[in-house]
């Protein structure tokens, strides 16, 4: 295993000091840096972009011939971050914590540190891992969105306003099909320049919208949330199979919703999304 100490904040920083441990190759274009993985330690990459308003975005693309373990071990405020596996899986660890916490394929977290600890993430060997990390440095983006930070959920209110890092927070969940398709659109686009910055920072914010919405429907009872989740789509898809076999034994979306175990309004949302029709339509 390989184990490197992150010790810069600001994250172009963290690139270079990421490149500079593993003895990678770094590259600038328009301020955004990119840090190839070295041959002898595998493939991929590591780049990153920050945005206006205290929000920076690093994508991790790569299989690794040796377990990576990178501890962001900065004595300061750590930034709040949003992480997002949509390939392989991760291992996070508060640095003051023994407790790991395992986030696999379509899964994410959102993590904030106590003020003097940081953070510590395993990456495994020999498998593609893609991960799309959010950082944002709270300070900056109230200064910024005082007044609309106060229309959020309360817990993530308190989260966002903690600018001195009091308390750490963990939230486990899993992607919802909007936000899948979000960051495989983001880890796909290719064009360069001005058009680039643009359309990451857009999805970027976009992002934080949803998961926002996400985390306010994570907390209710599970028969009172709407968001349709990525790994529900086998419920929508055994729906279909028994309109298709039983259609004249179901008589109300009500009793399908029953029979998957699904509310009415996730089911529909699901029908639209895989059938482009309503449950009534199909």
């Amino acid at each position: 295993m390989r184990t490197i100490k992150v010790t810069s904040l600001p994250l172009i920083e963290v690139i270079a000091d990421l490149g500079e441990s593993l003895g990678a190759k770094l590259s600038e274009q328009c301020d955004e840096y990119k840090m190839s993985v070295p041959s002898e330690m595998g493939i991929g990459y590591i780049q990153g972009l920050d945005f206006d308003g205290g929000i920076g975005l690093i994508q991790y693309d790569f299989v690794l011939s040796e377990e990576l373990h990178i501890e962001f071990v900065e004595n300061e405020v750590h930034p709040l971050k949003f992480l997002y596996c949509s390939k392989g899986s991760i291992v996070h660890k508060f640095e003051n914590e023994t407790k790991e916490h395992e986030s696999g394929q379509y899964e994410g977290v959102i993590v904030a540190s106590k003020r003097g600890n940081g953070h510590t993430i395993t990456f495994a060997k020999d498998t593609h891992i893609m991960m799309t990390s959010i950082e944002i440095d709270r300070k900056e983006l109230l200064e910024r969105y005082s007044c609309d930070i106060e229309q959020v959920n309360r817990k993530l209110k308190n989260l966002f306003l903690d600018i001195n890092a009091i308390k750490s927070f963990y939230h486990h969940c899993e992607f919802s099909l909007q936000l899948s398709g979000l960051i495989e659109m983001m880890s796909k686009y290719k064009r360069g320049g001005l058009v680039r910055r643009l359309f990451l920072e857009s999805k970027a914010y976009e992002l934080l919208s949803i998961q926002i919405l996400m985390f306010e429907d994570d907390i209710l009872d599970s028969n009172k949330r709407t968001v349709l989740r990525r790994s529900e789509i086998a419920q929508i898809q055994e729906a279909a199979e028994i309109i298709d076999n039983l259609a004249e034994d179901i008589n109300t979306i009500e009793m399908l919703s029953r029979r998957v175990g699904m509310n009415p309004h996730k089911l529909q949302e699901g029908f639209q999304h895989l059938y482009h029709k309503s449950v009534n339509q199909f």
